[in-house]
Parts: structure tokens; C-alpha cells; sequence
């Protein structure tokens, strides 16, 4: 008896130590769920679950398959009963996400929340509102919708037209076409557009402008390219003849009044016409633009105009795109009628093309001071850059002979330098000849029949050297008075000498000359006149 009651005691005792493992190791969870039970594209949402244990709460992982693949975060420790994870959904829409939070405790079990799931939900496409322009010289305009998908659907387009009096709509893709009509109605409309993701759709509307045909008309364009006559072209078309630096090009036009001069009888007035050469210059970025003064033309007449352009030097080549547009306006009210074409010139160059642009003297007559200064510029207008270029400076006369070598310029770049030229005091005067010639490599440079692409040929005129020695004036003696004295004979002079012939001179006074013996004449004459009138006088008393 006692022997059962042992065997019996001691399984009980397992049993209850068995039970006590048991519940101390239960980890058991509670509450589970998400905040946004419809979650859209990139929404964010909390995933949670309540934990317990009879060991301490260690650690939890949150694992998802919102990429199509399932990701298991890092272990995250337990702040307190609860798992709340903030997650932004980056699926598209209608899949199905699954997801699963494993935790554990101090005793190491492990429990999780099985796997639940959610749906992400559609988002509905958004599309804005635009404006279309069918302007005079154009029959339809078009724009590029812009709508969008959060959750990247496929998205189609259709449309509907408002006043088809005035304007008819179209869809092609997501471009949005309007087309004018009638050609002489002005006005405005709209056209509804509807984009659709397959599940839901967004509409908009869109305003429609439309301006009635322009009644101006390039009735015939001629271009020249030097002598060269490409003839009736039209809008989008290249030009036959190819320009080259340095080209003239030269657009004639006839612009034609389209109203009827015995139905409307319009004139348009202050006509001009702009064309414009884009990103020709040497930089790429500005244009050659030239523009008409303004005319009118009556109705169902022309005018002819040119315009002409000359083709820079240090052009690239290149294809440039020309913009010619004519406006004017309508007699009598604000309507523009324009016309806007576009054509091709295209521009080519040499591979090696090199010009001696400058090559002169600073002073190019010299005299006494013998010393000038020659200045050289060279530009590069070909398609090769140049490294190689050799230049002389020469006058054997003159003792120059100078000479430049491995001289390096870029494509539409040039090249100055100066030199100080002094000519010896021996060399005779006259004019001498400075030849500046240029070679593109040394192979040039001796090959003697090498045809010269930059030569120069610059005069230097040397004078004699002429000085002067001021002349200091004489001062102006009292005037003497020659008096020829012819010796008489036997006539001597003091000191028992006769004088000799010849000339002799001496001072004479103002009482010895013929001029005092008149005076003294007239004096008295005049002094007897008057004694003789007062005789007179007391005879008649």
C-alpha cells in the first residue's frame, strides 16, 4: 500500500512539474491588425499585435512581401507589451499583401501572428487643364495632356469637342489636337478630356482659341547663296546651295494680300518681315537676325522685299535652322495675320583654312628713328584645329627674317603676336616689301610648290634722314646812304693822299637832303600866299 502511495505521490509530482514548464514557457499574443484596413499607394500603415509571457518579452521581427518577396526586418527589442510597425505600402493596387510579426521571449520561444493580408486600393489618375492657341497662320495647334498614375496604370485618353463650327478635337496618345474649321471665324471653345486607368477615370476641360486664317501669304521666295538661285521654296525645306564663311545670302520675297479686292477690299497694314539665322555666331548661342521696314500691301496685291545676310568668318559647320515670320495687321482693326516658316542653310567648311587677317606696320614710314613694330593675326577658319602652322616675316634688305613654328590654333580661334623690327642706319632709302607667308606644317614649308594659303605683302617706306639747324635772324642796320665819289686830279686828301675810285660812304643829315630843300620851298610860297591875302584885304577897307 504505502509502496503505491510513493509510485503514486511521485507521478504527481512530475505531472505537476511538467504542467509548471508548460505554462512558464506560454508566449501568447492578442490584438492584431492595421490601422488603414484600405491602404492607397504610398500610404502609410501600422501593423500591431499585444504580447505575453510568464518569461520576460525579448525581442520581435516584422516580415512583409510588399516588394512580391518576402523581407524580414531586424530583430527589434521589446519597449513594452506592444508591436506597433509604421510601414508605407509600395505596391500597386488589387495584389494582395501578406504579412507576420515573430516575437520571442527570455526563455527563447518563439510564437508569431500567423500570416494576415490586406488589398491596396486603386488610385484614381489626375489629369490638368489646359489651353490651345490655333493661331492665323496655322490650321491646327496641339498639346501634350498632362496626367498622371500613382499606382503606374496604363492610362488611355479620349475626347470630346465643344462648338465643331469653330474648332474640332482629337486624341492621338495623350496629344491633344485642335483644328480650325472655318478660316474666317474667330472664337473660343472648349474640348472635354477623359483619362481613364481601366478601373476609374479624371476629366478636365481645355479652352480652345482660335483665330481666323491669316490673309497674308508668301506668294514666292528666291534665295541666294552667293550666285547661286534656289527658287520657290517653301516652309521646311533646305536650301539647295550650300554656304561657306564668308557667304552672302540674300532672301527675296513676295508677300501677297489674300483679300479680295472686289469682295472685302481689305488692306493689311505695317507688314514686316523677320528673318532670323539661329546659333550662327562663333559661340553657338546667338542669332543673325535682319527685319524689313515696315509697308502695307491692298487688297489682291503683292509686295516684293529682300533681305541679305553675310555668313560669319569664323562659322562652324554646321545645319542652321532660318525663322521667317510676316505680320501684319488687318485695316481698320486689331486682327494679326502672320506667317511663320522655317528652312535649313546649311554651312561648310574647308578642313584646313587659315587666313593672314592682319600683317602691318605700327608705323610704316621711317626716317631718322628707325624702329616700328609689325603686328601678324592669323585666324582659323577651317573644321581641323591647326598645331603645326609655320610662319616667315621676310626682307633681306632689310635684314628681317623671322620665322614661327609649331604654332597651335583651334578651330575658329586666332593668333596675334608683335615684333619689334629695327633697320640699320646703312640702308639706303626707298621702299622695301615685308612678305608674311604661313605653311601648315614643315612638309609646306619645303615643298616649293606648295600653293600659299596666307601670304601678305606689306610696304615700309625708309626716307633719308634730313636735320635742319635753326637760322638766327640779323638785326636790321640803320639804312645808309651810298654815295659814288669820283676823285677829281690833283685833289688830295689829308695826310697828302688822293683818294681812290670807288665807292664811299657817309651819314648825311635831314637839312642835306632834296626832300628838306622841297619842303622849305613850299613853306614859303604858302607864307606869301597869306601876306598877299591880307594885303588885299586892307586895300578893300
Amino acid at each position: 500500500m504505502k509502496k503505491t502511495f510513493l509510485i503514486g505521490s511521485l507521478f504527481g509530482l512530475f505531472i505537476m512539474l511538467f504542467l509548471a514548464a508548460v505554462v512558464s514557457a506560454t508566449l501568447i499574443f492578442s490584438d492584431v491588425g492595421i490601422d488603414n484596413s484600405n491602404p492607397k499607394v504610398n500610404e502609410n500603415v501600422i501593423f500591431s499585435a499585444n504580447w505575453s509571457s510568464n518569461a520576460t518579452l525579448d525581442s520581435y521581427i516584422f516580415s512583409w512581401n510588399n516588394t512580391g518577396s518576402w523581407v524580414n526586418d531586424s530583430a527589434v527589442n521589446f519597449g513594452s507589451n506592444w508591436t506597433n510597425i509604421t510601414k508605407t505600402v509600395t505596391a500597386l493596387h488589387k495584389p494582395t499583401i501578406g504579412w507576420t510579426i515573430y516575437a520571442k521571449d527570455s526563455d527563447d520561444v518563439w510564437n508569431n501572428t500567423g500570416i494576415k493580408t490586406f488589398t491596396v486600393t486603386n488610385t484614381a489618375p489626375t489629369i490638368s487643364s489646359g489651353t490651345i492657341t490655333v493661331d492665323s497662320h496655322e490650321s491646327f495647334d496641339t498639346v501634350t495632356v498632362s496626367a498622371s498614375d500613382t499606382d503606374s496604370d496604363s492610362l488611355t485618353y479620349s475626347v470630346v469637342s465643344g462648338d465643331i463650327s469653330l474648332a474640332t478635337c482629337s486624341m492621338s496618345g495623350n496629344i491633344l489636337t485642335a483644328t480650325r474649321v472655318n478660316d474666317t471665324k474667330t472664337g473660343a471653345t472648349t474640348c472635354t478630356v477623359t483619362v481613364d486607368d481601366g478601373t476609374v477615370t479624371a476629366s478636365d476641360v481645355f479652352t480652345i482659341n482660335v483665330n481666323r486664317k491669316s490673309m497674308l501669304e508668301i506668294d514666292d521666295l528666291d534665295v541666294y547663296v552667293d550666285d547661286e538661285k534656289d527658287s520657290g521654296l517653301n516652309d521646311g525645306e533646305t536650301i539647295d546651295d550650300k554656304a561657306i564663311p564668308g557667304s552672302t545670302v540674300r532672301f527675296d520675297f513676295v508677300i501677297k494680300n489674300l483679300f479680295d479686292s472686289d469682295d472685302e477690299d481689305i488692306d493689311i497694314e505695317d507688314v514686316f518681315i523677320n528673318v532670323k539665322i539661329k546659333n550662327i555666331d562663333d559661340d553657338g548661342d546667338d542669332d543673325l537676325e535682319e527685319e524689313t521696314k515696315e509697308f502695307d500691301i491692298d487688297a489682291d496685291d503683292d509686295e516684293s522685299k529682300s533681305l541679305e545676310f553675310e555668313i560669319p568668318m569664323d562659322v562652324k559647320q554646321d545645319d542652321y535652322t532660318i525663322e521667317i515670320v510676316v505680320e501684319g495687321e488687318e485695316k481698320g482693326s486689331n486682327i494679326i495675320h502672320k506667317i511663320e516658316w522655317e528652312l535649313i542653310l546649311e554651312v561648310e567648311k574647308e578642313k584646313h583654312d587659315m587666313d593672314l587677317k592682319i600683317a602691318e606696320f605700327d608705323q610704316s614710314t621711317l626716317s631718322c628713328d628707325r624702329e616700328t613694330t609689325f603686328s601678324v593675326k592669323l585666324v582659323n577658319f577651317g573644321r581641323s584645329d591647326e598645331d603645326e602652322l609655320i610662319l616667315t616675316i621676310q626682307n633681306t634688305a632689310l635684314g628681317i627674317n623671322i620665322k614661327e613654328e609649331d604654332i597651335e590654333i583651334d578651330e575658329g580661334d586666332d593668333w596675334s603676336k608683335s615684333y619689334t623690327i629695327t633697320v640699320d642706319d646703312d640702308v639706303a632709302p626707298g621702299t622695301y616689301k615685308v612678305v608674311t607667308k604661313m605653311y601648315y606644317d614643315s612638309s609646306d614649308y619645303y615643298d616649293k610648290e606648295f600653293e600659299l594659303n596666307a601670304y601678305g605683302s606689306t610696304n615700309l617706306i625708309i626716307k633719308k634722314c634730313v636735320v635742319t639747324t635753326p637760322v638766327e635772324e640779323e638785326e636790321e642796320e640803320e639804312e645808309e646812304e651810298v654815295i659814288i665819289v669820283e676823285p677829281t686830279e690833283g685833289e688830295e686828301g689829308e695826310g697828302g693822299e688822293a683818294p681812290t675810285g670807288g665807292e664811299v660812304t657817309r651819314e648825311i643829315s635831314f637839312q642835306d637832303t632834296s626832300l628838306y630843300l622841297v619842303l622849305l620851298v613850299a613853306t614859303v610860297v604858302i607864307l606869301g600866299l597869306i601876306l598877299l591875302v591880307m594885303f588885299f584885304k586892307l586895300l578893300s577897307k
